[in-house]
C-alpha cells in the first residue's frame, strides 16, 4: 500500500499559494510556488498526492531550497502566511481570496 505523503498548503499575505510536501522524516522534500497563477493545478496535485501518486518529482518550478523557503514562510505566521490546508483537512477560516477561489469556498 502506498503511503500518502504529508503536505501543507500555505497562503501568503499577497495571495501566493505554496505546496510543501514532506518526506518520511518530516522535512520538506518538495516545495512548489505560484499556484495562484494557474487555477486548478493545486487541486489536481492534491488529488494526485491523496491517491498515492507522487507527481512532485516531475513538477516544473520546484524550489531549489525547499526547507529554507518553507522555514521562511512559516516564520511569517501569523503576520502574513497561513496554513490553509494540510494532509488532514482544509481550514476555510484561515483562507484569503486566492485559497478560497482555488478551493471553491465562498466567504
Amino acid at each position: 500500500m502506498t503511503r500518502i505523503r504529508d503536505f501543507e498548503v500555505i497562503e501568503d499575505n499577497g495571495g501566493g499559494l505554496t505546496l510543501a510536501v514532506f518526506n518520511e522524516n518530516g522535512l520538506v522534500e518538495y516545495l512548489h510556488t505560484g499556484y495562484e497563477y494557474s487555477p486548478g493545478n493545486l487541486l489536481d496535485d492534491l488529488r494526485a498526492l491523496k491517491s498515492g501518486d507522487n507527481p512532485v518529482e516531475e513538477w516544473d518550478g520546484n524550489e531549489d531550497d525547499p526547507q529554507g523557503i518553507y522555514d521562511d514562510l512559516i516564520s511569517d505566521i501569523p503576520c502574513g502566511c497561513q496554513i490553509v490546508a494540510d494532509s488532514k483537512q482544509i481550514y476555510p477560516d484561515r483562507m484569503g481570496f486566492a485559497a478560497c477561489k482555488e478551493f471553491g469556498i465562498a466567504k
